[in-house]
């Protein structure tokens, strides 16, 4: 739960104190001055209250890179909530946001969106978002690591982010190598603001990481872009 300096902080930026993301982060806040049409944010909701991150990327896609999901999983979380869950969606880039609210949302194609059949609702966010300033760059919620299976392993890095950093996985894909003593794969995380940033950076400041000599790691493709 926020503080009550937080939750100041928070009513004062527009956000409502019974959002359960990183009041931290600046992505979580409203731009007060932006068109709501260059509003890359969402509010999901209607959602079954214990849906997942994977079931909300496999939703989404083709239309754009995905900065941040965050699910407020109702109930199971705050007693005040009504059944059901909810979820902000925020888009690396405007046109990823357009492409969903022309696919999914809810004032032109209500029950577009649905999780497990079941159809959710998909409004403008009121927390106003700007597009991100790393649009422009390769950047996104998806690292690629290739290393010897000597050296690293999936569940090795992923043991040491979780000692590191706080984060959720939508999943983890392993990707076929032209050499059989070589490994390759795929994290995909939950969010890029917070999470795979904070991720990509730990892992070039790590001495461990840096002393493979097979080890090398890069933003890869979003499957919802």
């Amino acid at each position: 739960p926020m503080t009550r300096e937080e939750q100041e902080k928070a009513r004062a930026a527009g956000m409502s104190v019974n959002y359960h993301g990183d009041p931290g982060c600046a992505r979580n806040y409203s731009d007060l001055t932006l068109p709501s049409h260059r509003n890359t944010s969402f509010w999901i909701d209607r959602l079954p209250w214990n849906v997942t991150e994977s079931e909300m990327f496999s939703a989404i896609r083709g239309c754009g890179r995905i900065d941040v999901l965050h699910i407020n999983r109702g109930k199971a979380i705050d007693p005040s909530f009504n059944d059901g869950a909810a979820a902000r969606l925020i888009f690396f880039t405007e046109q990823g946001a357009a492409n969903c609210w022309a696919r999914y949302g809810s004032e032109k194609n209500p029950g577009a969106f649905k999780v497990r059949g079941v159809a959710a609702r998909v409004c403008r966010d009121r927390l106003k978002t700007p597009e991100h300033p790393d649009a422009g760059t390769p950047a996104s919620r998806c690292i690629r690591m290739t290393g010897s299976k000597d050296e690293i392993t999936a569940e090795a890095v992923i043991k040491w982010l979780r000692e590191t950093i706080v984060f959720q996985l939508d999943e983890v894909v392993y990707h076929k190598t032209p050499d059989a003593n070589m490994v390759s794969f795929t994290l995909r995380f939950a969010r890029f603001s917070g999470q795979a940033n904070l991720a990509y950076q730990a892992l070039r400041r790590a001495d461990h990481f840096r002393r493979l000599s097979s080890f090398q790691f890069w933003f890869d493709h979003d499957p919802c872009e």
